[in-house]
């Protein structure tokens, strides 16, 4: 007899209850200081996007507050040219919700990482 015959399947609610929000009331005081910001539609849909990661307008150089030196990763490429022979995906952006991250980055001393309910992936530096 199999074992997996014996073990509960997981409800979506049960997935759920792991998620951050779920719980990071309940143990606060004995886990990592947390800001919790829901994703605007906009955002969600621009994240779900197929094709190729075009960042938002808010992390051009000329939106850096003068301290920021993750650009110079990027060498020196000019961002308005196209790099190859495709169609140049639109730079979007999302004010409002970049003012808040701003907020709490500078609220959290400049520094923090991202933690995406499941993960924090490093790929999410940007946002």
């Amino acid at each position: 007899i199999c074992l997996i015959h014996f073990i509960k399947r997981m409800l979506v609610k049960d997935v759920l209850a792991c998620s951050l929000p779920s719980w990071y009331n309940d143990f606060e005081k004995v886990t990592i200081e947390t800001e919790i910001l829901p994703l605007p539609e906009p955002v969600l849909q621009y994240l779900l996007e197929d094709g190729k990661l075009v960042l938002p307008e808010e992390c051009n150089k000329e939106h850096a507050d003068g301290v920021e030196d993750d650009y110079d990763d990027f060498g020196d490429v000019d961002w308005n040219v196209a790099q190859d022979s495709e169609e140049t995906a639109k730079q979007k952006s999302f004010p409002e919700f970049s003012a808040k991250v701003r907020t709490v980055l500078k609220n959290f001393g400049g520094q923090m990482f991202c933690k995406l309910n499941w993960s924090s992936p490093k790929d999410a530096t940007w946002i």
